[in-house]
């Protein structure tokens, strides 16, 4: 079995009105692909911003009118098209913003608990302009516990998105199942401090591992960071470093449709990898690693029971 717990669905109008790559993912489509791939099944949430604010301005959060809290309608669409063209397969997270409108958006999550089955929540850390550190008392823990969803956050190297808040508010909420997106992009501090504290409830997600290959030995240059020391150049060695040093943390993601991309910091159509390509990496582990990155720790973060 093969559980993918990181992919979008919906439209992502900031990124239509500036000109980026991709701004958007059908629910067909990525049936589509799965299948393609070979996946069973995939956690799916809306793309990062909401047209609760201005899709004009990429950077700033302006709200337009439109909505009456962020996502409203993004997670409507995400969980009506789960239901109605999901065929079972799809697992849909919603996506919230933990410092605006966070009683509406209570409100409404109260509402959709009774017509819909979710499984998750979803933090954009970097777009909700929200450390992961922020929400450890949060108001929205409360429903989350009543529901024992986990949590995936957006990580990558940027002071917003750093990965050692998350770790702390998952330290914090030992309780509560937590996921790392993007690898943490990679950031060597964290991966220290995970030997240190060892937490039993965090997970991370690689998504996509072809294109952090790529990516964060550039980045980690330009931005200053200090990543894990791995073979980036050969992607299966760095992946099998990975699950030897952290193995117990690791489930497979692909960030779909995020395999091919233009970097609004560095404007240029790159394609990264696709989801058949990074499902043939990791077919190249052993059994046992295969099964714990694609079907053991996706089933223990997501705390259900699926069936091929």
């Amino acid at each position: 079995m093969i559980i993918d717990v990181h992919t979008h669905i919906g439209v992502n109008l900031k990124r239509l009105f500036s000109g980026l790559y991709p701004p958007i993912q059908a629910i067909k489509d990525l049936l589509i692909k799965m299948d393609i791939a070979g996946v069973n099944y995939s956690v799916s949430f809306p793309f990062e911003s909401s047209l609760y604010d201005d899709p004009r301005d990429y950077y700033e959060n302006i709200p337009t009118g439109l909505m009456e809290f962020p996502y409203q309608i993004e997670n409507q669409v995400v969980l009506d098209h789960v239901k109605n063209l999901g065929e079972g397969r799809i697992l849909p997270f919603i996506s919230i913003d933990p410092k605006r409108k966070v009683r509406e958006q209570l409100t409404q999550i109260k509402t959709w608990v009774k017509k819909y089955k979710i499984y998750g929540v979803k933090v954009h850390t970097k777009s909700t302009k929200t450390k992961g550190s922020e929400l450890i008392n949060s108001p929205f823990l409360k429903e989350i516990r009543r529901n024992n969803w986990p949590m995936l956050f957006h990580s990558y190297m940027q002071d917003v998105a750093h990965p050692l808040p998350i770790l702390e508010f998952a330290l914090k909420n030992s309780d509560i199942r937590v996921c790392v997106a993007h690898m943490g992009g990679g950031i060597k501090d964290f991966y220290d401090e995970l030997i240190i504290t060892k937490p039993k409830n965090l997970f991370i997600d690689l998504s996509p591992f072809l294109a952090n290959c790529k990516d964060l030995p550039f980045d980690s240059k330009t931005r200053g960071y200090e990543i894990l020391d791995l073979d980036y150049e050969e992607p299966i060695k760095a992946l099998r470093e990975l699950i030897y040093r952290f193995g117990d943390y690791i489930v497979f993601g692909s960030d779909e449709p995020f395999t091919t991309y233009i970097n609004p910091i560095e404007p240029s159509l790159e394609h990264r990898s696709t989801l058949t390509e990074e499902v043939d990496l990791i077919k190249k582990l052993s059994k046992p690693e295969f099964k714990m990155m694609a079907e053991t720790n996706p089933k223990r973060f997501l705390g259900v029971k699926l069936k091929l």
